[in-house]
């Protein structure tokens, strides 16, 4: 009888442990609430950040596809590894092919 209880009590507990949800973290606030405040207002901080880090990720896309319209309208010259370089007005402006990469490097 008393090998069936203590079974019973195995099995009790690991039904338990299986309502219980595994992969969610605890409220912060419940474990250490002297951080709480101090990290959720970092991470509204970056969270803002990263918001309008997008919308200028955004622009500079838009403001590459114009440059690179430009350039191609242009019909410069390439080096021989297909490369577009040139210098002008203090700037001097890289464009490597197939990787779309643009260098632009003020003369200082």
């Amino acid at each position: 009888m008393a090998k069936k209880d203590s079974m019973q009590k195995e099995v009790s507990k690991s039904e338990k442990a299986e309502e219980v949800d595994v992969g969610v973290q605890m409220d912060l606030i419940d474990v250490l609430p002297k951080k709480a405040k101090p990290i959720i207002a970092v991470a509204r901080v970056l969270k803002r950040l990263q918001i309008s880090r997008a919308s200028a990720q955004e622009k500079e896309n838009k403001q590459k596809a114009i440059l690179l319209n430009l350039i191609e309208e242009a019909n410069i010259q390439r080096l021989p590894d297909g490369k577009i370089k040139f210098h002008y007005d203090g700037i001097t402006l890289t464009v490597t092919p197939k990787q779309e990469s643009v260098s632009i490097k003020e003369d200082e």
